[in-house]
């Protein structure tokens, strides 16, 4: 739904990000302005989504889409996404 919805793509990007990138991704989401979305979603249940490859290999390839949709709203997330 990110790609269709530009507010909904703002709203939930930050939260994107936290599950393909886990590791480092403090500096990433302060240097944004948000806030870290490891409380929101709980302990327990971050842990499984950051294990299933699947779903994050599906998301990167979904932020292939964002890039091309939404280019201004993903640009402050570029760096990260090409750093890894």
């Amino acid at each position: 739904y990110m790609t269709v919805s530009k507010k909904f793509c703002q709203e939930n990007l930050q939260l994107l990000f936290s599950i393909l990138f886990p590791k480092g991704g403090a500096g990433a989401l302060s240097a944004h302005g948000g806030e870290d979305m490891e409380g929101s979603i709980g302990a327990h249940g971050m842990g499984a989504l950051l294990e299933d490859t699947t779903l994050r290999q599906g998301l990167l390839v979904a932020v292939g889409d964002l890039l091309f949709r939404h280019p201004n709203v993903v640009e402050p997330w570029t760096s990260r996404l090409y750093a890894t």
